[in-house]
């Protein structure tokens, strides 16, 4: 399966600009069966507006989403405001298949406070489900920071994380040495789909999105930079790599697990 990481920068509260862009970044970046987008990639950090825009928008983002990507003939997931199931608003992960069904979603369980995200609700459930054959799970920006769910996860045979960010650049390295760690450790690999530019504050995003793997990078942007990084998950080598070094097999009772 080829994967692609859109790196691209978000006009904060500005759908059609958005949408524009990204079109264009696909159309000029063809061939990959899933591309993944940045964090709040139709809107953007725009905390006051975020229950209107989840309300007035996103369904218009999720109609785009699924015709695009039915369209297109390919698995289209990013980052969305969305209407909670208990009336609040959440960072929601969506994924739409090639037929342009939502197939799946996740609610951003690690809610970032210092960006304003104490409005939200909290999702509470990780996710775990099959894209052509590769066992996927979801994850959200801050949540790079909590092993833990991760591990639990790749515990169940997870392949492939589809992690969607907006990570500043300011901890950029800590960015890129979590999700290589995230990947290397649980012999996996982290698809990784961050921001780029500023916003209207003036925070610069880091970009680095790609793809790492469970022995390093894969495809990474250097720069904080306008593209699409496509890499080939290659499950061969995958599992011959599981197979040699068998690190779930050698965690010790008591020590590495309870």
């Amino acid at each position: 399966m080829r994967v692609a990481a859109v790196q691209m920068p978000v006009k904060d509260g500005s759908l059609d600009v958005n949408i524009e862009k990204l079109s264009e970044l696909i159309d000029l970046n063809p061939g990959a069966d899933l591309y993944l987008l940045p964090e709040l990639w139709s809107s953007g950090f725009v905390v006051d507006r975020w229950s209107e825009l989840s309300a007035k928008e996103t369904p218009e983002v999720l109609n785009w989403m699924s015709k695009f990507a039915a369209k297109n003939n390919i698995w289209l997931c990013g980052s969305v405001i969305s209407k909670h199931d208990s009336g609040g608003i959440c960072n929601r992960l969506v994924v739409f298949n090639r037929n342009g069904e939502l197939v799946k979603y996740y609610d951003k369980i690690h809610r970032f406070l210092p960006m304003g995200e104490d409005v939200l609700v909290g999702g509470s459930e990780t996710v775990r489900f099959k894209i052509e054959g590769i066992q996927v799970s979801l994850a959200i920006c801050y949540d790079l920071r909590f092993p833990e769910m991760f591990r639990k996860s790749a515990l169940s045979g997870v392949d492939l994380y589809l992690v969607s960010s907006a990570w500043p650049i300011v901890r950029q390295e800590a960015m890129t040495a979590l999700a290589g760690a995230r990947a290397i450790e649980n012999q996996a690999y982290v698809l990784l789909s961050n921001r780029t530019g500023a916003d209207a504050q003036g925070q610069v995003f880091c970009g680095c999105s790609g793809l790492y793997g469970p022995h390093g990078r894969v495809k990474v942007f250097d720069a904080n930079e306008l593209g699409v990084a496509i890499a080939e998950i290659n499950m061969d080598e995958l599992r011959a790599g599981r197979e040699k070094f068998n690190v779930f097999g050698d965690r010790i009772r008591g020590v590495d697990y309870d």
